[in-house]
């Protein structure tokens, strides 16, 4: 149980991270679509932990564990692209590029 609670806190601070990150660089809070997607973010996050625990606690736990030096855990490389992902939809509501497009037709 001790490892559910701290994936939820580190989910609720991640979802937290998602939401700065993009607000901050679009420059306004005031978006609604981004709070739903930090909100869906940090509850599909903690259902899919939960499912974990009740399937299989031990990978739970041994997912909390740090890895041997030199191997690459992939879960950093997803991690880093959903990062450049918040960093893109942050600057697309600031400069309008999706706005561009034009309707197919």
């Amino acid at each position: 149980m001790k490892y559910l609670l701290q994936r939820w806190v580190a989910f609720l601070i991640l979802g937290g991270v998602a939401a700065e990150v993009i607000f901050g660089l679009a420059g306004r809070w005031d978006l609604w679509n981004v709070w739903v997607y930090a909100g869906l973010f940090v509850v599909l996050l903690c259902l899919a932990a939960l499912a974990e625990y009740r399937t299989n606690p031990d990978l739970l736990r041994e997912g909390s564990e740090p890895i041997a030096p030199g191997l690459i855990r992939w879960s950093r490389v997803t991690g880093m692209l959903t990062i450049l992902q918040w960093i893109i939809v942050g600057l697309d509501q600031r400069f309008h590029w999706s706005n561009i497009i034009p309707p197919s037709g």
